[in-house]
């Protein structure tokens, strides 16, 4: 039996994120139905250049949960770090 996938966008990602009830989200449905979650640098880098300090741990430990397609992390965190400074 072949394994299912799903590459998640960051509007999943930040859905998930502002719901209450995390059941009723497409990423808890989606993995829980033992479908394998993955996402791209490119979320990656779009979910924490919107993330504050805070919110930064709560992504970080989701992202651990997900295979991420490279670029590479290095160069996402990189990119947002340069992002969020040029953004002040």
């Amino acid at each position: 039996m072949a394994v299912r996938e799903a590459l998640l966008d960051t509007s999943v990602l930040i859905e998930h994120f502002r719901n209450k009830d995390k059941h009723t989200t497409v990423l808890f449905r989606t993995m829980h139905q033992g479908t394998l979650p993955r996402i791209s640098v490119i979320t990656r880098f779009e979910v924490l250049l919107g993330a504050t300090m805070v919110q930064r741990k709560y992504w970080q430990d989701l992202f651990d949960t997900f295979i991420v397609h490279s670029l590479d992390d290095r160069v996402a965190d990189q990119a947002v770090v340069i992002a969020q400074h040029l953004r002040k």
